[in-house]
């Protein structure tokens, strides 16, 4: 929300006056308060098995960047806003971006928000750390604070993804407090942690979750039993954090800011195709992608295969676009599993980020320019 707010008075050119500043500074106050815990947080995880918590973190830490930057060019002019502009770019447009912040900015924002943008993350911390003093934890105890943050505003996502790091370290001593997170208000936390408590406490899961069946839809309490009597390498059910890492993979949403593929991922569809079975056939119409989340597909006219596609690859976004009939049919090689997104939800999601939009483009050129080659 203060995003959102900050972006709009930048669209509407506002300038604070004198008036305003006390308020801005406080509000930079709290966002670099934020940034600390945020490296901080960074700085107790460690580890690959905290992938997608520590980049949801980077995240966040962009974001507030990016508001403070905004925040300051309300009170010190335009030149701020060009830096926040050039600061991802080159060596040299980065230099030339904290030039510009070092002259235009004042006081203690001046000497602030130079630190937030210099450094790599470890001495960042330290040095913010000396006016904004935080506590160093163990693993575990950050991701309790992150799972239940008290008074932290942290987003569904970043909860989610620490609930996902929990099973990934078998944090054990964390059952209370995965417990506690399947009352919470968002369904994508409760989700994920009767997920997470399925995997530290398998026999004993079902317990919490059966006072608690209301809060979740029962086909997807159904796929999870069905998950937790197999191996987990085999699992039926691609939980949304998985889903979100696989669309990461695919070229089009890449640039996509990850927690708003988290609200992509509730419109796939997973698909489970034996091998040798169709997917869809030449001729049919096709108004749905496809994403190869397992396994390998191939793309065949009869006994003639064009390609061979596995993770990570898609396929049917020509005529997602522009539904018309198939030019060729799909098989599965081996046992696969797909994810499928409907034109309606991916004209939504294109019409609300325009780097999907991009993505998009960027995959049609690809198959125009394969096309003039193979003529």
């Amino acid at each position: 929300m203060r995003s959102a707010i900050i972006d709009a008075l930048d669209r509407a050119d506002f300038k604070g006056s004198q008036a305003h500043r006390a308020n801005i500074d406080d509000i930079l106050w709290q966002e670099l308060s934020d940034a600390v815990w945020v490296l901080a947080s960074l700085n107790d995880l460690g580890g690959s098995e905290c992938a997608p918590l520590q980049r949801s973190l980077r995240h966040r830490l962009s974001g507030i960047r990016h508001r403070c930057l905004l925040l300051s060019a309300f009170i010190s002019g335009s030149n701020v806003k060009r830096a926040d502009e050039r600061l991802a770019t080159s060596a040299d447009q980065r230099a030339y971006a904290l030039e510009v912040l070092e002259t235009t900015l004042t006081g203690d924002a001046r000497r602030h928000l130079l630190r937030l943008f210099e450094g790599n993350e470890t001495s960042l911390g330290r040095s913010l750390n000396e006016d904004f003093p935080q506590q160093s934890m163990a693993r575990d105890q950050r991701l309790a604070l992150m799972i239940v943050p008290g008074g932290h505003r942290l987003e569904p996502w970043i909860r989610a993804c620490a609930l996902y790091a929990t099973d990934k370290l078998l944090v054990e001593g964390m059952t209370d407090v995965v417990v506690e997170a399947l009352d919470d208000d968002e369904l994508l936390v409760r989700q994920t942690a009767a997920w997470a408590l399925s995997r530290i406490t398998p026999e004993g899961w079902h317990e919490s979750i059966a006072s608690r069946r209301d809060t979740f839809p029962d086909a997807w309490i159904e796929q999870l039993t069905q998950t937790t009597t197999q191996d987990h390498k085999e699992s039926l059910m691609f939980l949304t954090v998985e889903k979100v890492m696989i669309l990461r993979s695919v070229s089009i949403f890449a640039e996509v800011p990850e927690e708003v593929l988290a609200d992509l991922a509730g419109y796939l569809e997973q698909l489970d195709v034996a091998a040798e079975a169709p997917v869809y056939e030449k001729g049919a119409l096709g108004r749905t992608m496809y994403i190869v989340a397992d396994g390998k597909v191939r793309v065949h006219d009869e006994t003639h295969t064009f390609v061979e596609l596995g993770p990570g690859e898609l396929f049917g976004e020509l005529t997602t676009l522009d539904p018309e009939p198939h030019s060729a049919s799909v098989t599965a090689v081996d046992d696969a599993q797909l994810l499928a997104l409907d034109r309606d939800a991916l004209y939504e999601l294109m019409a609300t980020h325009s780097t999907v939009l991009r993505g998009l483009i960027h995959t049609l050129c690809l198959h125009l320019r394969d096309k003039g080659r193979r003529r």
